[in-house]
């Protein structure tokens, strides 16, 4: 590991109590061990686990110790240890900021991991100011890592992303955590949004990065409702063990023990909880948790539309509850073939506007969040991420920028309206009745297509018609 910008460590630091001599590691701990110990440092600095964990798979293979019991270092950067933490990167009073000692580096394995998490968190802290933040810079989400792993490594131009044939150093712990079946969003293409200049000098702009909100699964799930993945999941017997199950996409999981239990396989960067899920109890990968939510660009920014952002389809009667002093009670029947429009997710309901829910329930309803055109047929979406479209019997279409037909609803015209074109000059009226797709939804208007939109006056919007 190289350092990032040598002047700025001192004055950035803070200092958090390391663990005493008494606790020394000094020799090689096996695999879980290992993992547990980078889980349980992550969770104190506030590092996704996930994260910390591939840091040490690149950077050594979990490996603090050579065979012969000698400290493993990199014979080109003098790289220590599991986190390869590299003390001649550091100026003598960065250091003494760091409390780092290069002695426990080689011989304590917990030490090196607190050292190397240190770190890290020290890149994050830059993020807004010397580094550039992604979105919002919310640390529960992987993505937002980008900046701080690039600097955990150096930014240099082998980690510039605008640099032809590299292959960045965050963009590597990306490819493990995919690798792993952590499947974060794919990294932006644009050479323009990643915050270099033309000398490729960091300029602190943040990153927008749609789809980046992949959230940390490793973490206490405590007053969360966690779902299976869209893809199903395998139930174990014990972790690593034999499947002895498989459990359905979007089904809602109990985590009996939030305590999590690491894996002994080398490439393997979730962690195992014992659940149980459609009435079987096993253990199951962090890798296959999802929080329920809507599949959007940005899903922190709900509060500047008042349309809804999906449609639930009624397959089996089920139960709309009103939401009174955090009680639910049934108000009626959504029945069979129905479709409600949905403007909410609280936990593990869908929120229909006026206090009313539908708790989710994968045998009773669908949640359609698009309308996709393909070779004239449309396509239903169940989900939408920064590459794909995945159509409601799973069939996946790949995305191509700005050439997609992707239909949000309908705007149904209440009372006769103009319809403007690009320049903002009424095109034609549009009448009573008429109903027109929308593709894009603005504060003001609502995009038709073609550059033409209507405005929001006497219209009203259907979702995923």
């Amino acid at each position: 590991m190289k350092k990032l910008i040598s002047t700025m460590l001192a004055a950035s630091i803070v200092l958090v109590p390391m663990a005493g001599k008494a606790n020394a590691v000094t020799n090689e701990l096996n695999m879980t061990a290992k993992k547990e110990l980078l889980t349980e440092t992550a969770l104190k600095y506030q590092i996704p686990p996930e994260i910390l964990k591939a840091i040490a798979l690149r950077e050594s293979n979990f490996t603090q110790f050579n065979g012969d019991g000698s400290p493993y270092m990199n014979p080109v950067d003098k790289g220590i240890g599991i986190m390869q933490v590299t003390p001649s990167t550091f100026s003598e009073s960065e250091k003494q900021s760091l409390q780092m000692n290069e002695d426990r580096l080689k011989t304590d394995t917990q030490y090196n991991i607190e050292m190397g998490a240190k770190i890290l968190k020290l890149k994050w802290d830059l993020g807004g100011t010397k580094l550039p933040k992604v979105n919002s810079g919310n640390p529960l989400y992987l993505e937002s890592w980008y900046y701080a792993l690039m600097g955990y490594n150096g930014v240099s131009a082998s980690n510039n992303p605008t640099v032809p044939q590299t292959n960045p150093y965050q963009s590597q712990i990306y490819q493990l955590l995919k690798n792993s079946q952590i499947k974060t969003q794919g990294i932006p293409t644009d050479p323009s949004k990643f915050g270099f200049d033309d000398q490729g000098r960091l300029t602190g702009t943040a990153l927008q990065w749609d789809y980046a909100y992949t959230p940390s699964m490793n973490t206490s799930h405590s007053g969360k409702v966690i779902f299976t993945n869209q893809d199903g999941a395998n139930l174990r017997a014990t972790p690593d063990g034999t499947v002895v199950g498989r459990i359905a996409g979007n089904e809602k999981i109990e985590i009996l023990d939030d305590h999590p239990v690491e894996s002994a396989s080398l490439y393997n960067l979730f962690s195992y909880y014992k659940v149980k899920a459609d009435g079987k109890t096993g253990y199951m990968s962090s890798s296959n948790f999802k929080l329920l939510r809507f599949p959007l660009p940005n899903p922190e920014n709900l509060s500047g539309q008042k349309e809804a952002y999906a449609r639930l389809v009624i397959k089996a009667d089920t139960p709309i509850v009103k939401k009174e002093n955090g009680v639910y009670k049934t108000l009626r029947m959504a029945k069979t073939g129905e479709g409600l429009r949905v403007y909410t997710i609280d936990g593990e309901y869908y929120g229909l506007g006026a206090n009313l829910f539908v708790k989710q329930n994968r045998n009773a309803a669908d949640l359609v969040v698009g309308l996709l055109r393909v070779n004239n047929q449309f396509i239903y979406l169940k989900d939408i991420t920064d590459k794909t479209y995945v159509a409601m019997d799973n069939k996946v279409y790949a995305k191509h920028a700005g050439k997609d037909e992707l239909i949000l609803g309908k705007a149904v015209v209440m009372k006769d309206i103009a319809i403007y074109n690009a320049s903002g000059k009424v095109f034609r009226t549009g009448k009573t009745k008429e109903r027109l797709r929308v593709y894009k939804i603005l504060p003001d208007r609502y995009e038709i297509g073609g550059g033409y939109y209507v405005k929001k006056q006497n219209v009203d919007y259907y979702p995923v018609f």
